[in-house]
């Protein structure tokens, strides 16, 4: 499904952002 794709992506992101901040 691409709508799991794209929430895995967007996810991704999050994880990686939160990541930086710390």
């Amino acid at each position: 499904l691409a709508v799991v794709q794209c929430v895995a992506v967007i996810w991704n992101s999050y994880l990686s952002w939160k990541a930086h901040r710390l």
